[in-house]
This record gives C-alpha cells, structure tokens and sequence, in this order.
C-alpha cells in the first residue's frame, strides 16, 4: 500500500485526540476515492495528491513518501551507496499508474529520457517486474522489497509522493471539523 505511513499517522491521531471515532478503511483508488467523496460515501480519504482535482475537493498534504529506486541485483547500479535517475532510464522504468506524467517531468527535470515507461497498478506489481529483469521501478521507501530486489536512494533527483487528507468542502460533518 503506497500510503502505509500516512495510515499510522491518522490511526494514532484518532486514537489520541478522537479515541471514540469509529474508522473504516477502504482500499480505493484515487479516482474513487474522489467520486465517493464527491457523492457523499467518505467523509475523508487519503490519496496521492493529484495534480488536477474539483475546487470542491480540499487537500492537505499530511505525508511526504520518498521514493527509492527498486533494481534486479545483477544491475550495474545494485552495488553503488545511491542511483542517479539516468542509470534507471536505460532501460523499462516502472511507474504507478497514476503517475505518468510527473515521472516524465521528473526524467524531463534531470535531462533524461527514459527508454520507456511502464505503467503498472502498485508498487508490488513493479518490483515483481524488476525481480523478472525486466527494467527497474521507483517505489515508496515503505514498501519492504522481496527477495531478489535491491533498493537505493537516488542520487540526484528527491523524488516524493505527496500523501494527503481529502475531503468535499461542501458538507463536512462536526466530527470530521474536530478531527481536522
């Protein structure tokens, strides 16, 4: 799950400040997490921040995920401390699904271009792809690799997913106006 830190986060907020709220978690994509927000299903979410969203949908940004590059261990890349974005874009580069167009700003911000990228449904399903040799994945720092991955930093470009708290400004309920 992308977003495992920004869950600990408000479990522990609840249970310090609003210990008798009932949460209900709901594994949704974004873009359903948004049309349940905007037909009144959740009263909040948590998603990837979208670039591009309705002026009802409020967000704030309550985690910040570090992204590390995910590789095969016989990779030339593997036995270095960090990877710069160039040694990733030799070859297929994974990505989220929702993502593809600020990892191309991202490749574009470092003066490279990859020599594909490859849109996948999560991080698992990438670093399956990378164990197979098939190219290599960015992926949340959070996201413990199996066996037969290898993980490193990168070295010169941050690259973050911003997590944040959603919400439809039209109606919020008292107990979500506490809890924000």
């Amino acid at each position: 799950v992308l977003i495992t830190g920004a869950q600990g986060l408000i479990g522990r907020a609840v249970a310090k400040g609003l210990p008798e709220l009932r949460l209900t978690w709901h594994q949704l994509p974004t873009s359903q997490q948004m049309a349940w927000l905007a037909h009144g299903r959740l009263d909040a979410g948590l998603l990837l921040a979208p670039s591009r969203h309705s002026p009802h949908l409020h967000l704030q940004v309550i985690h910040r995920q570090s992204l590390v590059a995910a590789l095969p261990p016989t990779h030339a890349a593997a036995s270095q401390a960090s990877v710069k974005l160039p040694e990733l874009c030799q070859e297929p580069l994974f990505v989220p699904r929702r993502l593809p167009r600020q990892w191309r700003a991202l490749c574009q911000r470092s003066g490279v271009i990859p020599v594909r990228l490859q849109e996948m449904d999560g991080p698992h399903c990438a670093m399956a792809m990378v164990a197979g040799g098939l190219g290599t994945a960015l992926v949340p720092a959070t996201v413990a690799p199996p066996p037969g991955i290898v993980v490193r930093p990168s070295a010169d470009v941050e690259a973050i997913l911003d997590v944040a708290l959603a919400w439809w400004n039209d109606e919020v309920s008292p107990t979500l106006t506490r809890f924000l």
